[in-house]
C-alpha cells in the first residue's frame, strides 16, 4: 500500500510539472557569418521533433537532444547552432513540436536576434598573395594568406591578440580564426598539394604577423579565382591597464591564378610541350640489321625535370627509305617518357634515321631552346618478302606470296594419326572376336588348364620363397613381360599413383640389393609381393601402346641436307632478281626430290619460283603442296597473288576437304573403325544399314587411293626458269 502511494505521487508530479515549451535564442546579437544558438526545453514530455521558421533565410548547422529526469520530473531540450544569411533581424516565426505522446505543441513568442553587418577593424590587415605571381604548367607556387593585428606589449614584448582561456595556464595564445575557400575543382588548371599550415607568429615593431602557406603546382594553361579571405574573431586590447575582448572582422581580396603556356612567338618546330630546366634526348632502334619489309621499333626517350602530362609525342622528320605505320605508344619512366615508333623499311641498301630536331622552353633562360638525336645507320638486306603493306602496317594478303618459312615442319607422310589407328585395332579386334569367339574361348581353356598359376601368382610365390634378391627382382620382371626393366623407367611409368609409387620404391630397394652387397629386403619383397596385381594391370596398356606402330617412326623422313637446306635459305633471303629466285627455287626443289618433303620446303620453292615469274612452276607446286598438307593461310596467300597476276589458280579442293591427305586417311581409318564395330555389335540386325556403309566405305577407299597414285606419281619441276620477256 505504502508502494503504490509513492508511485501514485510520482506521477502526480510529473503532471503537474508538465509545462509548456520554452524557446530562448543566445546571443542576442552577432556578426553576419556568425551562429547562434536556439534551445528549446519541454517539461514533463519528451520531444520527437521540432520544426520553425524564421523571417529570413538561416542554415541549421547542427542539432542536438537530450532527456533529463530528476524526482520523476521528466525534461526534454533540443539545442541547434543556425547561421543567418542576411543582415538585419531574424526573428522567430513559428515553433511546432511534436512528443513521443503524440501530441503537437506551439510556441507562441517570438524572439529575435540581431544581425550586423561586417565591418572591417582599421587595425587589422589581411592580404593573399600567389609566390611566384606568373605561372606556367608544371611550376610550383605557395598561396600565403598573411594577418597584421596591433600586438599586446608585455615588459618588453610583443604578444598575439588573439587569446583563449584554459583551465590550468589561463590565457594563451592561439592562431586568429581565417576561412577561406580551400577547394578546387578537380580538372581545373592548378591543384594544391598540401593542406595549410600557420607559419610562427613574426613581430613588426608594435604589430604581431599571422602567415598561413599552402603549396601548389600548376597542371595546364587556363584561370581559376580564389575567394577572398575572411577573419571572424575576437581580439584582446589593453585599456587602462586590463585586457579587453573586442569583436573584430576583416575581409580579403579575391586571388587570381592564371596559368599561360609559353608564348607562340618564336616556338620552333619539333615542340614537345616540355617547360624544364634541362631535356635530354635519346633515339634507339632495337635492331642496326633489318630485312626489307620487317619491323623496327624506334624508341625515342625524352628526360626532362618538367611535369610527365606536358610531354607530346615527338614529330619524327621525313624518313627517306623507311615508311611509318600506326601511333606511337607511349611508355612512362622515372624522370621523363618513352615513345615506341614502328618503322619499316621499303628499299634495301644502307639507310639512316635522320636526326630528330626537339624542341622545347627553357624555364630559366625565359626562351625556347633545341636538342638533336644522332643519326642512326640501319644496314638493310634484301628479302624474299614481297613489301606491300597497308596503311596499319598489315600485309595484304589478296597480292603477297607467302613469305620464307625456315621451319620444315613434319614431312609428308601415308601414316593416319595414332588415334585412328586405335579406332581401327579396336574395331577389326572386336569383329575377330565375334568371329573365332568360341574357337578362342576353348583355346583359352585349354591354355588355363596348362598354365594352372597366372605370372603375377607365380612371381608372388617367387617372392615368399626366395631370400636372393637378384631371384625376386627376376621374378617380377618377368611377371610384368618387361626383362630389361630399371626402378628409373618403373617410376616414369607409375608416378600418378601413391600405391603404384610404393611398389616402385620397393622394386627400386630390391634392385639396389640386388646389385650391390646381395642381402635380403624382406620388406621391399612384402610390398611387391602386395601391389604386383596393380602393377600389371598399369603396364599392360603401356605395353600395348609400346607395340603399337607409330607414324612418325614408321616412315621416317629422309634427313635433309643441311648444307643445302642452309645455302637456300642464304639464297632466298638476298636474292633481288629473278634469277636469284629462280636459283633459291632450284635450291628448295633439290631438298624435295632429294627427300625433304615438309611443308615449309614446298611453299617456299612456289614462292621463290613466283618471284622468278615462273607461274607454271609456282602453280604445280602449289597444288603438290595443298594435296600433301591441305589448304592453309599461306597457301591462300600465294593463291592470292597468282590471281593478282591474272593468271588461273590452280583447282582447289572442296571446302569439305581442306585438309591434308593424311587427314583424309585418318577420317577414312576412323570410318571403317566404326564400321567393323558396328559389324561386330549388331551383326545380322542391321545386315542391310552395315552393308550400305561398308560399299560407301571400299568407294571412299577407292577414291582415296586415286588421289594418293595421282599424288605420288605427279613429278616435279624438272627446273625454275626465268621468262625470257622478263624485265
Amino acid at each position: 500500500m505504502k508502494g503504490f502511494s509513492i508511485i501514485l505521487s510520482l506521477f502526480a508530479a510529473a503532471l503537474l510539472n508538465a509545462g509548456e515549451l520554452q524557446v530562448s535564442l543566445e546571443p542576442g546579437e552577432i556578426w553576419l557569418g556568425d551562429t547562434f544558438e536556439m534551445r528549446v526545453s519541454l517539461d514533463g514530455e519528451v520531444l520527437r521533433d521540432v520544426a520553425y521558421t524564421f523571417s529570413q533565410p538561416a542554415d541549421t548547422l547542427s542539432r542536438g537532444t537530450s532527456v533529463s529526469s530528476i524526482n520523476g520530473a521528466v525534461s526534454a531540450f533540443v539545442t541547434m547552432a543556425v547561421r543567418p544569411t542576411a543582415i538585419g533581424e531574424c526573428r522567430l516565426e513559428s515553433l511546432t513540436a511534436q512528443t513521443r505522446s503524440g501530441k503537437t505543441l506551439t510556441y507562441v513568442g517570438h524572439p529575435a536576434v540581431t544581425v550586423k553587418a561586417l565591418e572591417p577593424d582599421p587595425a587589422l590587415g589581411l592580404s593573399f598573395t600567389c609566390e611566384p605571381e606568373t605561372l606556367m604548367p608544371g611550376d610550383r607556387f605557395t598561396l600565403k594568406l598573411t594577418l597584421r593585428a596591433p600586438g599586446l606589449p608585455n615588459r618588453g614584448e610583443i604578444l598575439s591578440p588573439f587569446l583563449e582561456q584554459d583551465f590550468f595556464r589561463g590565457l594563451t595564445a592561439r592562431p586568429p580564426q581565417l576561412t577561406y575557400a580551400r577547394g578546387l575543382p578537380e580538372d581545373g588548371p592548378v591543384e594544391l598539394t598540401s593542406s595549410p599550415q600557420w607559419q610562427p607568429m613574426g613581430v613588426d615593431g608594435t604589430d604581431v604577423i599571422w602567415t598561413m602557406t599552402t603549396e601548389g603546382r600548376a597542371r595546364r594553361a587556363g584561370e581559376v579565382t580564389l575567394p577572398a579571405p575572411v577573419l571572424r574573431d575576437t581580439r584582446y586590447t589593453l585599456q587602462e591597464g586590463s585586457l579587453r575582448p573586442i569583436r573584430c572582422a576583416a575581409l580579403g581580396t579575391p586571388l587570381t591564378l592564371k596559368v599561360s603556356d609559353p608564348p607562340l612567338e618564336g616556338r620552333p618546330t619539333g615542340y614537345v610541350g616540355a617547360i624544364a630546366t634541362r631535356l635530354e634526348a635519346e633515339a634507339t632502334p632495337d635492331t642496326l640489321n633489318a630485312g626489307v619489309g620487317d619491323p623496327i621499333k624506334l624508341t625515342v626517350t625524352l628526360r626532362t625535370d618538367c611535369e610527365p602530362t606536358l610531354l607530346r609525342a615527338p614529330t619524327l622528320p621525313d624518313l627517306k627509305g623507311f615508311r611509318l605505320y600506326g601511333e606511337p605508344v607511349r611508355e612512362s619512366l622515372e624522370g621523363g617518357s618513352q615513345w615506341h615508333y614502328t618503322l619499316r623499311p621499303d628499299e634495301a641498301g644502307l639507310l639512316e634515321i635522320p636526326p630528330i630536331p626537339l624542341a622545347w622552353y627553357d624555364r630559366a633562360a625565359g626562351q625556347y631552346a633545341t636538342v638533336t638525336t644522332p643519326a642512326v645507320p640501319i644496314r638493310v638486306r634484301p628479302s624474299a618478302r614481297l613489301v606491300l603493306l597497308d596503311a596499319s602496317g598489315v600485309s595484304l594478303l589478296s597480292a603477297l606470296p607467302p613469305p620464307l618459312r625456315l621451319d620444315s615442319g613434319p614431312p609428308f607422310s601415308l601414316i593416319p594419326h595414332r588415334a585412328a589407328i586405335w579406332v581401327l585395332t579396336v574395331g577389326f579386334g572386336a569383329l575377330l572376336l565375334r568371329l573365332l569367339f568360341r574357337p578362342l574361348v576353348r583355346f583359352g581353356r585349354r591354355i588355363g588348364s596348362c598354365l594352372r598359376r597366372s605370372p603375377a601368382q607365380r612371381a608372388a610365390a617367387t617372392l615368399d620363397r626366395t631370400r636372393d634378391p637378384a631371384e625376386a627382382l627376376a621374378a617380377v620382371r618377368t611377371a610384368l613381360r618387361r626383362p630389361s626393366l630399371t626402378a628409373g623407367a618403373l617410376r616414369a611409368e607409375t608416378a600418378s599413383d601413391e600405391s603404384l609409387t610404393a611398389a616402385a620404391e620397393a622394386f627400386a630397394a630390391l634392385e639396389h640389393a640386388a646389385y650391390t652387397d646381395g642381402r635380403d629386403n624382406p620388406e621391399a619383397r612384402a610390398t611387391l609381393r602386395r601391389l604386383l596385381p596393380a602393377l600389371i594391370k598399369r603396364l599392360l596398356p603401356l605395353l600395348l601402346i609400346l607395340l603399337l606402330p607409330d607414324p612418325a617412326s614408321a616412315a621416317p623422313a629422309r634427313a635433309a641436307d643441311d648444307f643445302v637446306r642452309g645455302r637456300a635459305t642464304a639464297v632466298s633471303c638476298t636474292a633481288v632478281t629473278p634469277a636469284d629466285y629462280a636459283d633459291a627455287a632450284n635450291l628448295w626443289l633439290r631438298l624435295l626430290k632429294e627427300g625433304d618433303t615438309g611443308e615449309a620446303v614446298w611453299l617456299n620453292a612456289a614462292s621463290c619460283a613466283f618471284f622468278a615469274h615462273d607461274n607454271a612452276a609456282a602453280a604445280h607446286l602449289l597444288r603438290g603442296a595443298e594435296r600433301r598438307f591441305g589448304r592453309s593461310a599461306d597457301s591462300e596467300r600465294l593463291r592470292a597473288a597468282l590471281a593478282a597476276r591474272g593468271l588461273p589458280a590452280p583447282p582447289a579442293w572442296p571446302p569439305a576437304w581442306a585438309g591434308g591427305f593424311g587427314d583424309r586417311l585418318s577420317l577414312l581409318c576412323l570410318a571403317a573403325g566404326i564400321v567393323a564395330l558396328l559389324w561386330a555389335l549388331t551383326g545380322r540386325r542391321s545386315l542391310r544399314v552395315n552393308l550400305m556403309l561398308t560399299v560407301l566405305l571400299f568407294i571412299a577407299a577407292g577414291l582415296l587411293a586415286a588421289e594418293a597414285a595421282a599424288t605420288l606419281s605427279a613429278p616435279l619441276p624438272e627446273a625454275v626458269t626465268v621468262p625470257e620477256d622478263t624485265p
